[in-house]
């Protein structure tokens, strides 16, 4: 029997790479995938940006820009269809995508939360257009019509309706958030409804689509497939999926992020979606979309999800899609004689009309006014980017004509303008705000509640606002009612937010934890003034650009008499700035500019505290405040809340007014102001209780000098505003004003010119020779040709990336071993390859071989920083002294194989094409160089200089520079250097923030999760075979020396390594990682066969190489290597074999700001002198972002890196000052160390084994609010500690700052019966961490300022085990010191078990500032049995993790102390000083 069969051909290489233009045609770009996509991608950026750069003063949106520049490039342009399909093909794969995050940011339970307006609003503008076209389709089409159709007009018309009446969530949500109302009350309603009407019209388009496959076809059990197909893809999506994604949610550590499988496993999904839907008929990205739906929105998946691909998808595919939509426009001619056209036209037009026009019945019957009932109207009938995908689906499909895509086009883009201009011109949110009652301080009445809105940013701000709230004196006579707004930037959500606690909406925002302690400490607030504070919270979750609109309806709606705004910056205890956001500072303006009451920016230099009681004895107020009155309405507004604040007995006020001198009598328009004033002014000169002072002041420079003398007497001044008040005293002040929106008195006390502490209150193989049975179904000469150019074109972006993370100074900071391993490493293979080939052909008739063959022997010896990079990132060793060795090595050997490939390919050009042909191309590789690194850099280097420090990167320029890399990379073609351009380009940019850091974080996510996995499985598709047929002399030497270079590379590095007296064992790690293969070299080599310079036989052998070298590199790097080995301690590095009066080496870690003075306090605490001096070596820690290599920054050699930042400065200055308070007695080092979260423990080890430290000072992983509710819990730095105690070479202390660490002050007089300044206490139980803390306790003792008492634990029934005696030993004789010293308080209890001890530890929490206790890791004694099974940080030790956890209430501070414990008995002489 003969069976029918089809033979299916695939072209290889596919032609994806150009290999120039020697020899080919003019049109040689349209013959090849990826030279043709880059252009094309080019231009549309170029011109796309060139149009919104005119369209954009006239408030039109990107989207019009991008449809323009579409339709400009379609008539202009002659594109083929290949090249359409490829760029159709990424822009409709970028789509799915955005329909996807969109549906994952969108809130179904919206949906049952809507009133009936919204859901009038969201259905009828979708069911009335419907029922209003049915007439004109029943009437315009008859059965004439019928002839020569394959389908039914009329039904074909009808099963259109509803893509004509769709109302689209993502587009309305677009449209609101360009016009900056997304949180207005018109853009809520307008989202709930739109949220109704998408999920109604999804429900429409699908069953259109069912009935119109039941009339076509006349098997009708299709219809009712597709039918069931759908209803099993939503249940499957229901009641599977979203239970699955709810379930990670659920097992997911809170504030940890989302395992990365769960990432990949969703991928999956929505590829698999886009494959699925077409079984059954329906439009192809719905699926996407409710699979986004699916998708639990906000953190932890819905978020990472967001922050993964979004930047991205709206930078770079949702444009391209935009613009390939318009370039399916053959002719902007629209054929009205065809009855289909003028028909759907009409239809078209008559449903957006009749959409219009329902739209505002329901908000005109609600009594809405009529401007915004018509605004909102405009927003529910808008078109945008889903209504363009439909109808370019549509046309793609058949299914309309083009005279009708040309109408629709046109009708979307008209609408897309005039919506927007529109709902400008109608509605203005800031309308309301307009008061209509005085609402401010001095028209309250007497008495009266007064109601306050405070915002809360960041936790620091809780204390400073619930401190200013206390001063501002709430009784039971004057209460006060306050508002607090906690602000939340909105991250992968589309709606935004805003939570009433009171009313505890059902929402997973309500529960989050940051917002709980909010409220739990405004509640603690609240108990403590009973009956004097009411306090109501609130959360807004919305974005940056409108939380002003939160702040102001919510002042609105509470009729606030005053709102309180943090100020943007925050500084360090000595003064120093601290950070700065501009995003705050920009919601501050714009709350001064709208807000309906009255303002006051608060200014906290960390000086506010609570009044304290009062103590009669004392003649020095609690609290003091003064407050600088100048005149007008602003200073009016200040002075009645500082008279608010005198009030309180524990506040003394006083009032400064600063006279200009002026004693005209009435006869000018200020005479009002003036009397009000002078009016104000005598109440306060009649008020025993406030101190007034009067100076007449001659201009602006008197002014602040008298301001500058005010700052160190006060605890808070108050001042107003006075926005553009003209007045003697601040004559010549204004032009120097740093902060305008403060007013010049707010500025000058803002300032970081001054010395004073007071706050102020101012305004990502699959092959053929594997799948060869299915391989003909799955991969076509085209289908391999599209995924190749996807995939390499987002290779080309890695390589991108990677020149972007490299730094290429370190070529001028290598040593000579460092030159001597990377040049060695390339140049030995090619010298082991030259004579192989010279002997292996035939000097005249094999010329062009022996060429070829060197050209490619070249490739064989590279050595490629991305591979090593990644390699050493995947060991966890890039931080290591071995990994900083291979890093400084491979960028030497990388530029250096880059040249010789650049040599190599040259020489080609010159053998096969002639000199002129090769010296046009040197001249042009050239002229890529001089313009990349003496034209780009040096620009790149000015945008970044005018960038303010703290802001993000200008969204232009990051376009700017994608359009750089595609003009590079499409020139670059012409002259060989495909690959090379992208790597030179990055390169020019600056690493680091804020550009490198900019470009990594936007695309290295979907880059690495997603092109990546795919380029390497379109190489693997190249292969036709697995069976290497090696034939003749080319392919054998060739094939030689792919499997001889690697063993030569090998031992070129292991040599100089080894002969600098590196270890054996490390020299042959370091030769093995610079020999490895990856990604670079696969890529290289598979654009080596695009081009024909080897084929499949050679790629085969070649792929074999790499798989095997990738394969065993890393394995045999990690039996060589252990970075850990040079912790061994090999001489005792502790506070107990610390020699008295010698100095005391310590290492401090700082991860934020907020551990600075923590830690300074604890140091100060530890009691430095001139007889017992301390080393402190300060080891501020940055996570890696923007760069491959880690660095280590040393300040006290002042190298010059992008590093040293203000944030570093300002850590060292304030501990220069701490020195400088301890001179003589302190000596700091500062240093920086930038590396990855997960090696940071290498550089706090490696610092401690260099500088000989006795003592690691760690922070703790957790921090908590005033009431002792947490804060934060960073996850990271837990898994830092744990690692530091596991590996350090000497002790270690982790400290618990609960924030009543201060540094023991000065005793106040010299009478016995003074209370103690600091108490410490130290819980002594037995063994040598305990040891270890209780030395460190006695040396803390020897400060006057400080009394210790040490508690020792002991057991009832005592009795040690025999291995137990010496530790006996050792501690009763310590012990025995301690109970003759007359300094420190012994007690000595006996404990029966472990809940008795907890019971005493738990008694002493409020009766001492710091406690130390020993770790005892893994140590059972009787006195803590019981207890390890409950532990919460076992890393802390039982002890430590009864004292760290949240239940016991206390406010004391811990230190856990863990002596030194890795010992090995090999001699110190043995220490290889390799790496010192």
């Amino acid at each position: 029997m003969v069976l029918n069969s089809t033979q299916i051909c695939i072209t290889l290489p596919p032609r994806i790479h150009s290999p120039g233009v020697g020899g080919l045609s003019y049109d040689w770009y349209q013959k090849f995938s990826l030279p043709r996509l880059e252009m094309q991608i080019a231009l549309i950026f170029a011109v796309t940006q060139i149009v919104h750069w005119f369209l954009m003063r006239f408030g039109l949106p990107i989207f019009t820009s991008q449809l323009i520049a579409g339709l400009l490039l379609s008539q202009a342009i002659s594109w083929t269809d290949e090249g359409i399909q490829v760029l159709g093909t990424i822009g409709i794969f970028g789509y799915a995508f955005f329909l996807f995050l969109t549906g994952v940011k969108m809130d179904p339970s919206m949906i049952t939360r809507v009133n009936k307006r919204s859901f009038y609003i969201g259905v009828l503008p979708v069911i009335a257009p419907l029922l209003s076209i049915l007439p004109i389709i029943l009437s315009n089409f008859n059965d004439e019509d019928k002839k020569n159709q394959d389908v039914d007009p009329k039904l074909k018309t009808l099963f259109l309706t509803p893509c004509y009446a769709l109302t689209s969530f993502p587009v309305i949500t677009v449209l609101l958030s360009e016009l900056k109302i997304l949180n207005s009350e018109l853009g809520r309603i307008g989202l709930s409804s739109a949220i109704i009407g998408d999920h109604f019209s999804i429900f429409l388009m699908i069953a259109g689509n069912i009935l119109r496959v039941w009339t076509q076809v006349v098997n009708h059990t299709v219809a009712l497939g597709d039918l069931a197909s759908v209803i099993s893809f939503l249940v499957v999506v229901t009641f599977v999926l979203r239970p699955a994604m709810l379930m990670v949610v659920k097992y997911t550590p809170e504030g940890k992020p989302v395992y990365q499988s769960c990432i990949y496993a969703i991928m999956f999904l929505l590829m698999g979606c886009l494959s699925v839907t077409r079984w059954f008929d329906q439009f192809l990205l719905l699926a996407p979309y409710i699979l986004g739906l699916a998708v639990p929105h906000g953190p932890p998946l819905g978020s990472a999800l967001v922050e993964k691909f979004e930047g991205m998808v709206r930078s770079l595919f949702v444009p391209l899609f935009v613009t390939s939509c318009a370039l399916r426009l053959t002719t902007l001619s629209i054929d009205f004689s065809n009855k289909m056209t003028w028909v759907n036209a009409l239809v078209a037009i008559v449903a957006l009309v009749v959409k219009f026009l329902v739209c505002l019945i329901p908000p005109l019957y609600n009594k809405m006014p009529k401007r915004d009932a018509v605004a909102l109207a405009l927003i529910m009938s808008s078109k945008g980017i889903v209504d363009i995908g439909i109808f370019a689906f549509l046309s793609d499909s058949g299914v309309i004509e083009a005279g009708h895509f040309t109408f629709m086009f046109i009708l979307i883009i008209c609408v897309a303008n005039f919506v927007p201009l529109m709902v400008k011109r109608l509605y203005d949110p800031s309308g309301k705000y307009a008061g209509y009652n005085r609402r401010n301080l001095m028209d309250l009445k007497s008495n009266a509640d007064l109601p306050i809105v405070a915002v809360i940013h960041v936790p620091d701000n809780v204390n400073s606002v619930i401190n200013l709230l206390e001063a501002a004196c709430p009784t039971k006579d004057s209460t006060m009612t306050v508002s607090v707004l906690h602000l939340i930037k909105l991250s992968g959500l589309a709606t935004p937010i805003f939570i009433s606690h009171q009313k505890r909406l059902g929402t997973n925002n309500s529960s989050d934890c940051y917002s709980e302690n909010v409220i739990v400490a405004f509640n603690k607030f609240t108990g403590n003034n009973w009956g004097a504070v009411s306090v109501n919270t609130f959360t807004a979750v919305s974005p940056p650009s409108i939380m002003h609109d939160d702040i102001c309806t919510l002042a609105l709606d509470k009729l606030a008499s005053l709102i309180i705004l943090p100020f943007h910056r925050k500084w360090y205890i000595d003064g120093s700035v601290e950070s700065d956001d501009d995003l705050i500072r920009t919601l501050n303006s714009r709350v001064l500019e709208k807000a309906p009451c009255s303002i006051g920016i608060l200014i906290d230099r960390g000086n506010m505290r609570r009044p304290m009681n009062v103590d009669e004895s004392l003649d020095q107020p609690s609290y003091r405040v003064a407050m600088i009155f100048l005149g007008g309405s602003d200073d009016r507004e200040a002075l009645t809340f500082a008279k608010r604040m005198a009030q309180d007995s524990m506040i003394v006020l006083t009032v400064a007014h600063l006279r200009d001198g002026d004693n005209s009598q009435a006869g000018t328009c200020e005479d009002w102001d003036r009397m009000r004033d002078s009016i104000v002014l005598r109440e306060v000169k009649t008020n025993g209780y406030i101190n007034y002072i009067e100076k007449e002041v001659a201009d602006g420079p008197e002014t602040a000098m008298t301001i500058h003398s005010m700052v160190n007497d006060f605890d808070l001044i108050i001042v107003g505003r006075r926005n553009n008040v003209e007045s003697q005293q601040t004559t010549g002040l204004k032009e120097w004003s740093e902060f305008p929106e403060l007013g010049v008195l707010g500025d000058l006390l803002a300032s970081i010119d001054y010395a004073g502490r007071c706050s102020v209150l101012a305004g990502l193989i699959l092959s053929h020779a594997i799948l060869q049975d299915k391989a003909d179904v799955l991969w076509t000469d085209e289908s391999i040709q599209v995924l190749g150019t996807i995939a390499t074109f987002g290779y080309s972006f890695f390589l991108f990336l990677m020149g972007v993370k490299m730094d290429p100074g370190m070529i001028f900071r290598a040593n000579k071993r460092t030159l001597s391993i990377a040049l060695l490493s390339v140049i030995a293979p090619l010298i082991c390859a030259v004579p192989i080939i010279l002997l292996s052909f035939d000097p005249i008739t094999e010329h062009v071989p022996k060429i070829q063959t060197l050209f490619i022997s070249s490739s064989f010896a590279m050595t490629s920083f991305p591979v090593i990079t990644l390699l050493l990132s995947e060991l966890k060793i890039l931080n290591s002294e071995l990994g900083r060795l291979a890093l400084s090595s491979a960028i030497i050997a990388d530029l250096f194989s880059l040249f010789l490939l650049i040599g190599g390919t040259l020489l080609g050009v010159w053998i096969q094409s002639g000199g002129n042909a090769a010296l046009n191309d040197f001249i042009s590789v050239m002229a890529l160089f001089a313009f990349v690194f003496l034209v780009l850099r040096p620009a790149m280097l000015m945008v970044i200089r005018y960038i303010p420090e703290g802001k993000p990167m200008y969204e232009t320029c990051i376009y700017v520079i994608i359009l750089l890399l595609l003009v590079c990379v499409y020139l670059t073609r012409l002259f060989n250097f495909t690959l090379i351009a992208p790597y030179i380009l990055g390169l020019a940019i600056p690493h680091g923030p804020p550009l490198g850091s900019a470009l990594v974080d936007k695309f290295e996510r979907m880059i690495n999760n997603l092109f990546l996995p795919v380029f390497v499985a379109s190489c693997g598709l190249r292969l036709k075979t697995l069976d290497i047929q090696l034939g003749d002399t080319s392919l054998k030497v060739n094939a030689a020396l792919a499997v001889v270079s690697p063993f030569v590379k090998l031992i070129a590095c292991f040599l100089p390594s080894y002969l600098t007296k590196m270890p054996i064992k490390d020299a042959l790690a370091l030769a093995f990682l610079m020999s490895s293969k990856g990604i670079v070299d696969l890529g290289l080599f598979t654009f080596l066969f695009d081009i024909s310079i080897i084929d499949h036989n050679l790629l085969g052998l070649v792929f074999c190489v790499i798989l095997y070298v990738a394969s065993i590199v890393p394995v045999v790097v990690k039996y060589l290597y252990d970075p850990t080995k040079k912790y061994a301690g090999y001489n005792k590095r502790s506070l107990m074999h610390w020699k008295p009066y010698s100095e005391l080496p310590i290492v401090s870690v700082i991860h934020v700001p907020d551990n600075v003075s923590s830690v300074i306090n604890l140091l100060e605490a530890t009691f430095p002198t001139k007889e017992n001096p301390m080393i402190v070596n300060v080891l501020h820690l940055i996570k890696l972002s923007g760069q491959a290599n880690p660095i280590f920054i040393s300040h006290q050699k002042k190298r010059r890196t992008n590093v040293t930042n203000s944030y570093s400065e300002n850590l060292i200055l304030s501990f220069d000052k701490f020195e400088g308070n301890n001179w003589g007695a302190v000596s700091v080092n500062a240093f920086t160390a930038v590396s990855p979260t997960n090696l940071m423990h290498d550089d706090i080890c490696t610092l401690a084994l260099d500088k000989l430290a006795s003592l690691i000072i760690l922070p703790f992983h957790r921090r908590w609010y005033i009431d002792g509710s947490i804060e934060s819990d960073n996850d990271y730095i837990r898994t830092l500690n744990s690692r530091v105690l596991e590996k350090a070479p000497c002790s270690v202390g982790i400290f618990v700052d609960r924030g009543n660490m201060k540094r023991p002050a000065m005793p106040v007089d010299s009478s016995p019966d003074q209370l103690p300044t600091y108490t410490i206490a130290m819980i002594f139980l037995g063994g040598s961490d305990d040891r270890e803390a209780f030395t460190l306790a006695k040396r803390m003792a020897q400060d006057t300022r400080v009394v210790l008492t040490v508690v020792h634990l002991t057991p009832e029934n005592d009795g040690s085990p025999h291995h137990e005696d010496w530790n006996a030993v050792i501690d009763n004789e310590m012990l025995r010191e301690v109970k003759s010293n007359g300094y420190i308080s012994f007690m000595e209890k006996a404990v029966a078990d472990g809940p008795e001890t907890a019971i005493i530890v738990h008694s002493m929490v409020n009766e001492f500032d710091l406690i130390i206790v020993g770790r005892r890791y893994n140590m059972e004694s009787p006195q803590t049995s019981g207890l390890q099974q409950w532990s919460e940080f076992p890393e802390m030790g039982v002890l430590g993790d009864i004292l760290a956890s949240v239940d016991h209430g206390g406010k004391c501070s811990v230190l856990v102390v863990q002596q030194q414990e890795t010992v090995t008995s090999r001699s110190r002489n043995q220490k290889n000083d390799f790496f010192s």
